[in-house]
């Protein structure tokens, strides 16, 4: 079993950890072209939910393409 971190040891990965956060908020900024960090949260929040909401109209129209294409391979009835 691996042994905790020193306090040191801690800071240091906490510092680690909040400098990679910060350059993905500023990749996350230039990619949105918001003016701040809140507000590229909440534009990489809406086209998540937008990506969603494109992702189940894509199956639901897969599953409607499956029922058409059993109904045109059904046999037809004398």
């Amino acid at each position: 079993m691996a042994a905790e971190p020193s306090a040191e040891e801690q800071t240091e990965l906490d510092r680690v950890e909040i400098q990679a956060y910060s350059e993905l908020l500023d990749r996350l900024v230039k990619a949105t072209g918001a003016e701040n960090y809140v507000q590229a949260v909440v534009f990489a929040e809406a086209a998540l939910h937008e990506r969603d909401n494109a992702q189940a109209d894509v199956r639901h129209l897969q599953g409607r393409v499956t029922e058409l294409n059993e109904l045109v391979d059904y046999p037809p009835v004398p």
